[in-house]
């Protein structure tokens, strides 16, 4: 059997559905292994955080976070539902910043190494969404149900 008659045999109308339910899982399965490594991720981060002479030296890239809190120390950022307390001055940083930051495991916590701010985040965000929009409604407008399929108006 030759791998173009396979995936023929697989995309009979008779097979329509158990391919979507298959490509359904499959998206399922890789956004759950996404997750948990995330999870897993910051559950190392959090214990370091917490327990130094656990992990000392080690660095750690907090992308995109928000800023929570700023003393004349450092700062406290929110990573997923962690607040993290970072040690060292970033100038004009306020709450509420978007930011991304490389520290390192010290004796007293998270020790700033670097940091890089976002300040166009948020229309990035509202852009995208303007595009989602614009998708769905040249979808709507151009395209129909005919037979159990999507066809071009027109």
């Amino acid at each position: 059997m030759s791998a173009s008659s396979a995936v023929a045999g697989l995309l009979t109308d008779g097979r329509r559905g158990w391919v979507w339910l298959g490509c359904v899982l499959f998206a399922g399965a890789l956004v759950f292994a996404h997750g948990e490594r995330v999870s897993r991720r910051e559950a190392e981060l959090v214990d370091c955080a917490a327990n130094p002479g656990r992990c000392p030296g080690r660095k750690a890239f907090l992308a995109l976070v928000e800023v929570v809190s700023v003393d004349a120390t450092g700062f406290v950022v929110l990573k997923q539902t962690n607040a993290l307390r970072i040690d060292g001055v970033v100038p004009d940083l306020r709450p509420g910043e978007t930011i991304s930051v490389i520290a390192a495991v010290q004796p007293g916590g998270l020790g700033l190494l670097s940091v890089e701010r976002h300040p166009w985040r948020g229309l990035k965000r509202s852009l995208g969404l303007v595009g989602l929009g614009l998708t769905g409604l040249v979808m709507a407008l151009g395209l129909r149900l005919r037979g159990g399929r999507l066809v071009e108006r027109g």
